[in-house]
């Protein structure tokens, strides 16, 4: 039968179900606790084939939780370091075919973590250029077969991002 772990974002923290054995563990915001998570609103969930929970936050950042150790290392907005993450409010996550991973949020555009580089871009609205995202709101991201990415946009509509040129087509 089915094995493995499913991971849930609610408004309460992230629960993982066990398939194997039927139980549930809860993580949740701690105050004392500099190791949890830095906000209990969650929007998005995604496991890493190595067994990294990256965890997206209306709030707190984007969280990610090591395989074994339960500790949660967390990268935040800082607006004095264009290289940080774009958003502290995460509203999707998606891992790439190259292993790079892509962050849709809420008012800071579409953000990409590269692993080779260690470091944070952000791809942002320009109303006056069209080759840019539509709206700095990304609540969904799908990869087709060609690498390229489709973004759902709140009040931007479709967008269809290539990761290559950075630029998008906008529907």
């Amino acid at each position: 039968g089915p094995t493995g772990e499913l991971w849930f974002g609610t408004n309460g923290g992230v629960q993982s179900f066990d398939r194997a054995s039927g139980g549930f563990e809860r993580f949740v915001h701690d105050v004392a606790d500099p190791d949890s998570l830095r906000h209990d609103e969650i929007r998005g969930v995604h496991k890493q084939t190595d067994g990294k929970i990256w965890i997206g936050t209306l709030g707190g950042g984007l969280n990610r939780r090591g395989p074994d150790t339960g500790r949660c290392l967390t990268n935040r907005h800082d607006p004095s370091d264009p290289e940080s993450l774009c958003s502290d409010f995460v509203r999707v996550i998606h891992e790439d075919r190259r292993g790079r991973m892509w962050i849709g949020t809420q008012g800071g555009g579409l953000g990409l973590f590269d692993p080779a580089t260690g470091g944070w871009r952000a791809f942002r609205h320009d109303p006056d250029d069209p080759r840019t995202p539509s709206s700095d709101y990304v609540f969904c991201i799908w990869e087709e077969a060609s690498g390229s990415l489709w973004l759902g946009a709140y009040a931007g509509g479709l967008d269809r991002f290539d990761p290559a040129t950075g630029r998008v087509r906008r529907y």
